[in-house]
Formats: C-alpha cells, sequence, structure tokens
C-alpha cells in the first residue's frame, strides 16, 4: 500500500481496525481526563500521519472517536428525555444534541472515507 494510492488492501484492514480502536480509545481519554487526552489523540494522530497510510488511518480514527462520542451524546440526550417524561423531574442537557449531531457527521466522513478505500481496492486490477 502506498500514499500515492491509498487503499484498503488486506494488510489495510488491519491498519483501518487498530485506528479505529486508537480513535475510540483516544475519544474515551478526551471524556475522561480533558487536556491531557486531547494531547494524546494529538500524539495518536500523530503517530498515524507518521506511519504512511494516512487516508486509512485517520478513516478509521473518525470512525472510532466519533462513533464512540455519538454513541454517548445520544445516549444522554435519551436519558434526559426520558427523564423529562417523569412527573416531577426536570433534566437539561443543552449541548448534547448538537454533539451528537456533529459527532454524527464527523462519523459519516469517517464511514465516506472509508468507502472510497474500499472502492479504489475493488477497481485495482488484480
Amino acid at each position: 500500500m502506498t500514499d500515492a494510492d491509498p487503499a484498503i488492501d488486506d494488510s489495510g484492514w488491519s491498519d483501518w481496525l487498530v485506528s479505529v480502536g486508537l480513535g475510540a480509545t483516544m475519544g474515551f481519554a478526551v471524556l475522561s481526563v480533558g487536556l491531557f487526552g486531547m494531547a494524546l489523540a494529538a500524539l495518536a494522530l500523530g503517530l498515524i500521519a507518521w506511519k504512511g497510510s494516512v487516508l486509512v488511518g485517520f478513516a478509521g480514527f473518525a470512525c472510532g472517536f466519533s462513533g464512540l462520542w455519538a454513541f454517548i451524546w445520544w445516549g444522554v440526550v435519551a436519558r434526559c428525555d426520558a427523564e423529562n417524561l417523569q412527573p416531577g423531574t426536570h433534566c437539561e442537557a443543552p449541548f448534547a444534541g448538537a454533539y451528537a449531531v456533529g459527532a454524527i457527521v464527523v462519523l459519516a466522513l469517517g464511514v465516506a472515507a472509508t468507502s472510497i478505500l474500499v472502492r479504489r481496492r475493488r477497481r485495482r486490477p488484480r
């Protein structure tokens, strides 16, 4: 696999899966430890860029990071909505919906990049 024509081949799938795991781990780190987690995520992105298969790595990282964030923030929205249905209770999560939508947009970009990489592989002569 070369940077000139990135595609997911047999070895690229393992790179992509490692990047998904790294993205999910860094998403959890950002939520857990804040700025230190952001620094770790920046370091992880730097390592992906340095390693070589940048598009494969960033597509996987985006899917893992934003997939975790979308799951967490939609959970917050759903729990808050469910609590508001109970009489005498009130829940406010003013920015949770925006975070969830933002995470879904980034997830869609990661899935789109992954699908482009898969299409490139299918077009290659064997």
